[in-house]
């Protein structure tokens, strides 16, 4: 409920004592409304955070993944085009990369 000359809402409570008595207890909600302010604030901010990182981390990585495949394709297009003696280098974990004949 909004009262006029307040610019944040009321939360109102009441009771019907009798016939003619209404009991009614109101509650200002500034705090809440200050807090979900604050919240949203946080909110929005950590989610934008997130989504850069998750997309930074995404994207290295897919080219983590597809390095390989790029390296065997351009390979693939050097022999097609006539250059027969290339290969593929295979990269062992700690070691260093080694030519297969």
């Amino acid at each position: 409920m909004t009262i006029a000359d307040h610019k944040d809402e009321v939360r109102i409570l009441y009771n019907l004592l009798s016939p003619s008595i209404i009991l009614q207890v109101g509650q200002a909600m500034e705090s809440y409304s200050r807090f979900l302010d604050a919240f949203k604030g946080i909110f929005i901010t950590t989610m934008t955070f997130l989504i850069v990182f998750a997309a930074g981390v995404g994207w290295f990585m897919a080219r983590q993944a597809v390095s390989g495949v790029e390296a065997v394709t351009r390979t693939a297009q050097k022999i097609t085009g006539g250059t027969l003696e290339e290969r593929v280098s295979v990269k062992a974990r700690g070691m260093r990369s080694i030519s297969l004949p």
